[in-house]
């Protein structure tokens, strides 16, 4: 470079890694060219660790956009209709909320600008771009070891590291830098079965908490659900049977409708019971309460396996054996 050059280069905010002090005058930043603007003779930096990863997939070219493929991108724009998203040198695409109505598990992100994570190109017509989550990472029912990024109103920001198979590059004299980092969310709701504790639980997980969490659907996890999934093996759809106890969770309530999500791997749709199959005496007492992600246990009643649908009861009575020793293990739990 020329000693009469001056290039100005810039780090957003959007694209500035969250620390925990101000950075200082003269200080040294570890940075990735996001962006170059030859005519402002300016180049757009991004010290993110998203982006500084190893193996980030970055798109940087809108020729080497593919259908299905991943890449990392930030959240530029979101409101309740639509995200935009922003990738390397200026390319931007669409994810719109309508979209994921379908995707189990979506009512439960919480989306925001300035966030970074992978998403995947639906759809390619020309310059524009669609896109969707990314996807799934781990399994349903998956134990991790997870370190907690970020504490937000809306649950905890952690990142698992894991070292992925296939066709990597791999560094033998740094064996730690081939580690894969994948960000996930708990929601608040999934930090502890009692709703009056969330909150004191919550600022129990200061950044860089070591902790375990458990995969509920793509990059959502639960902290309150390990000791469930340490003990209970996770059915699929082959192993499901008459008679047996499921673990459910509360997602949506109409009128006297009840939807439930019932872990279950490849199993993608939410199990629908009627008011009448929560409550012994519904006639009597019609008004209960539930929250989203409440926990609730079922029976189930009857499997169809042409439309791949399950019945099931939560009544008291179908789901308790009415034993005492029951009763106190629930508590202890």
């Amino acid at each position: 470079m020329s000693s009469f050059s001056v290039i100005i280069c810039i780090i957003e905010k959007l694209y500035l890694s969250p620390v925990p002090k101000t950075l200082e005058v003269n200080a040294k930043v570890r940075c990735r060219v996001l962006a170059v603007n030859k005519e402002r003779r300016t180049v757009y930096l991004t010290n993110r660790p998203e982006y500084l990863a190893k193996h980030c997939k970055i798109l940087s070219t809108l020729a080497n956009a593919r259908q299905n493929a991943t890449y990392m991108g930030t959240i530029v724009k979101c409101n309740d209709d639509y995200m935009l998203v922003k990738f390397f040198n200026n390319i931007k695409g669409m994810l719109y909320k309508q979209r994921m109505s379908s995707v189990l598990g979506s009512e439960m992100y919480t989306f925001y600008e300035g966030q970074t994570m992978a998403f995947r190109i639906l759809l390619k017509n020309g310059e524009q771009i669609t896109l969707t989550l990314a996807d799934d990472t781990f399994g349903l029912g998956e134990i991790c070891p997870v370190t907690v990024l970020h504490t937000l109103e809306s649950g905890l920001e952690i990142k698992i590291a894991y070292h992925p198979e296939g066709d990597y590059e791999f560094d033998e004299d740094d064996p730690e830098a081939n580690a894969i980092e994948v960000k996930g969310l708990v929601p608040l709701r999934l930090l502890s079965d009692y709703p009056d504790l969330v909150y004191a639980k919550l600022r129990t997980y200061t950044p860089n908490t070591e902790t375990q969490a458990v995969c509920i659907v793509k990059n959502i996890f639960s902290i309150r659900d390990v000791s469930y999934f340490l003990t209970h093996l996770t059915n699929n759809w082959q192993n499901i049977k008459q008679g047996d106890i499921l673990k459910a969770y509360v997602k949506n309530v109409h009128e006297d409708i009840v939807e439930l999500f019932v872990p279950i791997r490849n199993y993608g749709k939410l199990v629908k019971v009627h008011l009448k199959m929560l409550l012994v005496n519904s006639h009597k007492n019609a008004n209960v309460q539930l929250t989203p992600e409440q926990v609730i246990y079922v029976k189930v009643l009857g499997k169809e396996p042409v439309t791949r649908t399950i019945t099931v009861t939560a009544k008291l009575t179908d789901v308790w054996d009415g034993e005492l020793s029951s009763s106190a293990h629930y508590l202890e739990e």
